[in-house]
């Protein structure tokens, strides 16, 4: 009925056959393992055999650890065996079961390591403890967020006192998922340790104004002294804005800050790419505008590059002016020809007839 197997006299393979097991119905550390099917039953960093003094029998595993000195114990179910609130494993830290010259003994409260911190989080062991204030099955001592509230402990420790209580309210911080009393998370807060409901930020810099020292002024991600709006590298310093290829991104940030921009990714660089925003490796350019086809939206005319003098006339004839005319980068001009003249007037045959009849009639 514990889940444990029959086959086998140790199922967690700790060492410590399921027999022996103190509490075998029990789940003393509350993973959701039986004590029988947890080979460190206490969650104190030593395997249950180990505080028992065995060594590693009866088809043991890699979760077992031979004790080094069996002639000490520690508890299979007491985390703390001296009950100076270090765990066994802090003290024990190699999990050995013997005392090593870099150790201290989990079974001898004098010699408590005021500064041991097994999580590094600035916070000593002996203050955060070995209860698990989450319930995410590790002890506040080795748990790098001891609340849950997404906020490591590390950030909400203090070099001076270790574990402030910003709202007096008797948590510490590493203890209290809303360190200032404000009504919103402290995951969430962006002025964890000012009471800030409102949650202002004008300058949209993620700290709000209520422990900003400048709300007004525009964010600056990498304090290079840039405006993160026209910083090319935002998220690094570089407050030359160094850019060598002119495309965009800083050196200070730009894998290969020589290669040539090219904005289309058409393997012809920006600034010999007659379309720089639309790909067109082939470069065609049917009216030779300087705009290549796959950009122009006329790709056939009379253009000709705008020159002042160029557009005096330049193809003689009978053109009488020029319109002008923008395309990409480029201006042309176009020839404007006059309306045609109108057609000669037609000589009616009968009129030679009457004047034929008048020059008879002078002769007679």
């Amino acid at each position: 009925t514990l889940g444990t197997d029959p086959m086998h006299p140790d199922s967690d393979g700790d060492g410590l056959r399921d027999g022996d097991e103190p509490n075998p119905s029990g789940d003393q550390d509350g993973d959701g393992a039986p004590n029988p099917l947890d080979p460190d039953a206490d969650n104190d960093r030593i395997h249950d055999g180990t505080e028992r003094g065995l060594g590693c029998d009866d088809g043991a595993t890699e979760d077992c650890t031979p004790d080094a000195d069996p002639d000490t114990t520690t508890g299979v179910l007491n985390p703390d065996s001296d009950g100076d609130q270090l765990a066994d494993g802090v003290e024990d830290a190699d999990g050995d079961g013997a005392v090593s010259d870099d150790e201290t003994d989990p079974n001898d409260p004098s010699d408590l390591d005021l500064e041991a911190d097994t999580d590094g989080d600035g916070i000593p062991d002996v203050i955060e403890g070995l209860h698990d204030f989450d319930g995410d099955g590790l002890g506040n001592y080795n748990d790098p967020d001891s609340d849950g509230d997404s906020v490591l402990d590390l950030d909400e420790a203090d070099s001076s006192t270790g574990a402030p209580d910003t709202d007096s309210d008797g948590a510490n911080d590493f203890l209290d998922v809303d360190s200032d009393n404000d009504g919103v998370h402290d995951g969430d807060d962006n002025c964890r340790q000012v009471a800030n409901p409102d949650q202002l930020d004008t300058n949209g810099d993620g700290l709000g104004d209520a422990c900003d020292d400048d709300p007004e002024l525009p964010m600056d991600a990498d304090d290079d002294g840039v405006d993160d709006s026209d910083d090319n590298c935002p998220d690094v310093p570089n407050p030359d804005q160094l850019d060598a290829d002119n495309d965009g991104l800083g050196d200070a940030c730009d894998d290969d800050p020589e290669l040539p921009s090219d904005s289309d990714s058409d393997g012809v660089a920006d600034s010999a790419d007659n379309c720089p925003d639309v790909p067109n490796p082939d470069q065609a350019d049917a009216d030779n505008d300087g705009l290549g086809d796959a950009c122009d939206p006329s790709s056939a005319g009379c253009d000709q590059a705008l020159d002042p003098a160029a557009c005096d006339n330049p193809q003689g004839g009978d053109e009488v002016g020029f319109g002008f005319e923008v395309k990409g980068s480029s201006l042309f001009c176009n020839a404007v020809h006059p309306p045609a003249s109108p057609p000669a007037p037609v000589v009616i045959p009968w009129l030679l007839l009457a004047l034929g009849a008048i020059t008879l009639t002078r002769r007679r």
